[in-house]
């Protein structure tokens, strides 16, 4: 759960980023596209949302 809680945040905040970067923030120059990409290899990496919120879930409703 905290690694899934950690990928979420961290993908926001790089979304952020690149919001706040514009167009810009997508040329590899900028530090925040490494991010960007980064970032979203590691939501895989922690495994699928929905799927590890449907593993918890099930996990907290066992007796």
């Amino acid at each position: 759960m905290p690694e899934n809680t950690a990928s979420e945040v961290e993908g926001k905040m790089v979304d952020l980023g690149i919001q706040l970067h514009g167009g810009a923030g997508y040329m590899k120059e900028f530090e925040i596209s490494r991010m960007y990409r980064d970032s979203r290899v590691s939501r895989i990496y922690a495994g699928s949302s929905e799927v590890m919120k449907i593993i918890n879930r099930d996990r907290s409703n066992e007796p």
